[in-house]
């Protein structure tokens, strides 16, 4: 789903609004079931494997906090990554599944929950007992969608907190960080990838020089499309007071 579409918007304002209208103790469950609920939006496909990358990853979170040994710590990280890796690269590059809809953020989170076990296994943090929470570490369905990759323990002291009452301040901010992300992403990523078209359309007139430019085009289209997109994410995560550390 296009995270600058009108129907993606209506999801955010509506959560948004729901989010501020349930009692404290229930916002992070709210939060958890729109995300599910817009994962399943996308098919139950996708559905299945971050579930099956949420549970064993939270499974193996446990294990290795509560394991002694080593030797044991270290081979259930390695089944637990590569297992993970595994799905990845398979889905990723449709080996032996071409008719599996790839789930849309699958890089994420998968490199989410792997940096999430390897903290475990450095004793970084202890490991989250509880199975929704955690869910909704994983699923937080913003970042879905274009990133960034979160630390569990820079993401989940605002994710959890129930405390936060609306802000307008704070709420403006966050609009203000939206459209500034559609900025870069519709207008300054778009323009520039109509004069990429012009030049690589046309080689034999465009040469040279023009070829190099393309190339620095390029660069700046990359860099405005994704930043754009995590400029939308952080504002919509600054409007529900989630993900602090990024400012």
């Amino acid at each position: 789903m296009n995270l600058v579409s009108g129907i993606m918007f209506v999801i955010m304002l509506i959560t948004a609004f729901v989010y501020y209208l349930v009692p404290k103790k229930a916002k992070p469950y709210t939060l958890l079931i729109i995300s599910i609920a817009f994962y399943i939006s996308l098919g139950w496909q996708p559905l299945i494997f971050i579930v099956f990358s949420s549970i064993t990853t939270y499974i193996a979170g446990i294990l290795l906090e509560n394991k002694e040994s080593k030797t044991i710590k270290r081979i259930i990280l390695a089944i637990t990554v590569i297992l993970n890796g595994l799905i990845l690269i398979i889905l990723k590059n449709q080996i032996f599944v071409k008719d599996i809809i790839v789930p849309m953020g699958i890089s994420y989170y998968t490199f989410q929950v792997i940096s999430y076990i390897a903290d475990i296994y450095k004793k970084k943090y202890e490991a989250q007992k509880n199975l929704a929470k955690y869910f909704l570490y994983t699923m937080y369905f913003p970042y879905l969608s274009i990133g960034p990759i979160n630390r569990y323990n820079d993401i989940t002291p605002t994710l959890y907190e129930t405390d936060k009452k609306f802000n307008s301040s704070q709420a403006f901010y966050g609009l203000l960080r939206i459209l500034f992300g559609i900025f870069k992403k519709l207008v300054v990523a778009n323009r520039i990838q109509i004069l990429i078209a012009t030049i690589t359309g046309d080689t034999n007139t465009y040469q040279g020089a023009f070829a190099l430019f393309a190339m620095l085009l390029y660069s700046i289209e990359l860099y405005c499309d994704f930043s754009g997109g995590i400029d939308v994410v952080i504002g919509f995560s600054k409007i529900l007071e989630k993900m602090a550390y990024f400012t």
